[in-house]
């Protein structure tokens, strides 16, 4: 028996799938239902840091000129690697927000005064578990000692945290926010 889902968006704004297969385009971002997972792709950059032998995904969201792809080079020559610039796909797969990038744009980097770059496979991920989302904000409004953050992506509770993106230490906060035990 087909699913079937209500949304509010016009009749125009789907597309036929193959049956078992929905997508909804629109808004925020496009919502889709493959196999049961769920998927949607977001307006932000996704950098991977190696903790305890795995890669965790860190998504960093901001609006244009936040600081998202200046931060993602930072990470990368910190030792992290790249899953996908600007536009990131996640999906819901037995409990865990994995991110990667849309095909059209796997492996590139937009790099303010240089252009859109092809970075060298060795610097990118195909995919990984969201860890983290960070959110990119002006260092005036980053707290001092922020209540601990939690947000919820296609199901799945992902702790958050705001950071100023320009401020030379944020790639090590990152890497502090995926590994060190918070004191309460």
């Amino acid at each position: 028996m087909p699913r079937e889902l209500t949304v509010g968006c016009a009749p125009e704004r789907l597309r036929a799938l193959p049956a078992g297969a929905l997508t909804v385009s629109g808004g925020t971002g496009q919502f889709g239902a493959m196999d049961g997972a769920l998927q949607q792709n977001i307006h932000a950059t996704c950098v991977a840091l190696p903790v305890g032998g795995t890669w965790h995904g860190v998504l960093l969201r901001g609006p244009s000129g936040a600081g998202k792809s200046d931060l993602a080079i930072r990470i990368l020559e910190a030792g992290g690697r790249l899953i996908a610039d600007d536009r990131t796909r996640l999906s819901a797969d037995a409990g865990r927000l994995v991110a990667r990038a849309p095909a059209n744009l796997a492996g590139l980097i937009e790099v303010r005064g240089l252009g859109v770059l092809r970075l060298p496979p060795k610097e990118v991920l195909a995919a990984a578990p969201v860890m983290l989302i960070v959110d990119l904000v002006d260092a005036a409004v980053v707290e001092r000692m922020p209540e601990a953050g939690v947000e919820s992506l296609l199901g799945v509770d992902v702790p958050r945290v705001q950071l100023a993106a320009f401020e030379a230490s944020t790639s090590a906060k990152i890497r502090l926010a995926l590994t060190a035990t918070r004191v309460t």
